[in-house]
């Protein structure tokens, strides 16, 4: 499959590129923005999955993986910051 059919196919799923990455933008600017120069730790960084992922969805059609992507790294996200908090 070339990359032009892969992109076509993507696009019924995840939406317009330019629209979809807009949007990720919006909401990972926020974040960045709100750390003010501190670096973006993984527990942050799984949230940024997740905006790219509701990014999707807005822009996008229904696709099931994007809402179970959330789930995984929600949970991914939730371990990193629990080591991160030495709760472990």
């Amino acid at each position: 499959m070339d990359a032009e059919t892969i992109i076509e196919e993507r696009k019924q799923t995840h939406g317009d590129a330019h629209e979809t990455f807009r949007l990720a933008g919006r909401l990972t600017t926020e974040l960045v923005m709100a750390k003010d120069g501190i670096l973006i730790t993984p527990h942050e960084f799984a949230l940024i999955n997740i905006q790219h992922k509701i990014a999707r969805i807005v822009c996008g059609n229904f696709h099931p993986d994007h809402w179970d992507d959330i789930i995984g790294y929600a949970l991914l996200g939730k371990e990193q910051h629990k080591k991160a908090s030495g709760e472990e």
